[in-house]
């Protein structure tokens, strides 16, 4: 993916994640934003201050365009997640895709994708709400006459907390996929996510969780220079006589790079999630659906026009399974294809000869010897035709003209 098309897998991320850091940033220059500026610069100033907090969000300027930023930011980070999942399939034939490219193909379904989210994300925050109050009334109840019990059970929900937190992750790891792919709704990819999951739960956790430690580690490797840069830019830039002050030059500058840092940094995870998340995608559909058999059919006949989308529903048409269906790609092991299934009783079907007899009415004894070529041909390893060895007849390796 990132050989066919490296621009667009790393661009398209990369874009949505430094304007997203930019909103942010943007904020910080309205009233209040100098006191948010001094708390993330200076994490202890709080303790000097308690009040700063309240103070960034007395004018009430700053909370609204903070939340409008911050909504606008994740759509742009999920619309660019959508958009690199189109680059992976496409090259799978090999074919490159455009930056404005990726963001065309699949415009339309930007606002199912989006919709996903939201479900989700309510979803997510309902059962979080539900597990505090729980937490809060044991805690409240039980705890105190047995403190004991209280301790064991933090120490016990921790694991199993993270556990469920990455089986949900898996569980709905293929849903945004499904809705980009094969036009399903929210609720219809929540479902797909865990059909594509089925018998594969074990190998897609341990392969997630693999991805996680992996991006934790480079989260951490390019995080390190920006809270430095941080750290030192808040001692020189902050006035400790006013908390509150506006931006220095200094301190904006500083603010900046740690912006443009940590946007690099998002864009590079947000690409290799969704690259190695949509191969995955991939691989279950192969497995569970034999995908593969389908693009290379279909591969010939699908000469690269900037439209299409290996394995989506333009793509295949009919060939998608429907819910609770085996893939049809799978070939009956109960029947031979090309129409030569035995007849009943052992008779040949209508129309076929008789077994033993040649059905091309070739006599036998007036076929070429084993070794010879019966039909004139060139003999394997020399190119056909009369062309010269080591060209391809223009044909690529799916048998497309090129």
């Amino acid at each position: 993916m990132l050989r066919h098309s490296p621009a667009t897998m790393l661009g398209i991320p990369l874009a949505a994640a430094l304007t997203s850091s930019l909103l942010s940033l943007l904020s910080m220059l309205l009233p209040g934003g100098g006191t948010m500026g001094r708390m993330i610069m200076d994490p202890l100033a709080m303790e000097n201050d308690p009040e700063l907090m309240m103070d960034s969000f007395a004018g009430g300027e700053f909370l609204i365009f903070a939340l409008i930023g911050a909504l606008l930011g994740q759509a742009l980070m999920v619309i660019a997640g959508g958009s690199i999942v189109l680059p992976t399939l496409r090259a799978a034939y090999g074919f490159r895709t455009g930056f404005g490219q990726a963001l065309r193909l699949r415009a339309r379904r930007f606002l199912p994708l989006l919709a996903y989210y939201l479900v989700v994300g309510v979803a997510l925050f309902a059962v979080l709400l539900a597990v505090i109050a729980g937490f809060g009334f044991f805690f409240a109840v039980v705890a105190p006459e047995a403190a004991w019990v209280g301790g064991i059970l933090a120490l016990l929900s921790l694991p199993v907390f993270l556990f469920l937190l990455l089986w949900l992750t898996v569980a709905l790891l293929y849903a945004p996929m499904a809705i980009m792919v094969e036009d399903k709704g929210p609720f219809a990819a929540i479902g797909r996510s865990f059909r594509l999951n089925k018998g594969m739960w074990w190998p897609h956790i341990g392969t997630v969780l693999l991805l996680a430690l992996m991006l934790m580690g480079l989260m951490m490797i390019i995080t390190i220079p920006s809270m430095l840069l941080m750290g030192v830019g808040g001692s020189f830039t902050m006035d400790p006589d006013d908390p509150a002050g506006s931006f220095s030059g200094v301190m904006l500058i500083t603010m900046i790079v740690s912006t443009i840092l940590d946007g690099i940094m998002m864009g590079l995870m947000m690409a290799l999630w969704v690259g190695i998340t949509t191969a995955m995608y991939l691989n279950a559909r192969i497995r569970q659906e034999a995908v593969d058999v389908a693009l290379l059919s279909a591969a010939p006949h699908s000469p690269d026009d900037g439209r299409i989308i290996p394995s989506s529903v333009e793509h295949l048409g009919h060939l998608q399974p429907t819910p609770g269906q085996p893939g049809p790609y799978h070939p009956n092991p109960y029947q031979q294809p090309g129409g030569y299934q035995q007849g009943p009783y052992g008779q040949p079907p209508q129309g076929q000869p008789p077994y033993g007899q040649d059905p091309y009415g070739q006599d036998p004894h007036e076929q070429s010897p084993y070794g010879q070529n019966p039909y004139g041909q060139t003999p394997y390893g020399q190119p056909p035709y009369g062309r010269p060895g080591g060209q391809d007849g223009g044909n690529d390796d799916f048998g497309r003209p090129r």
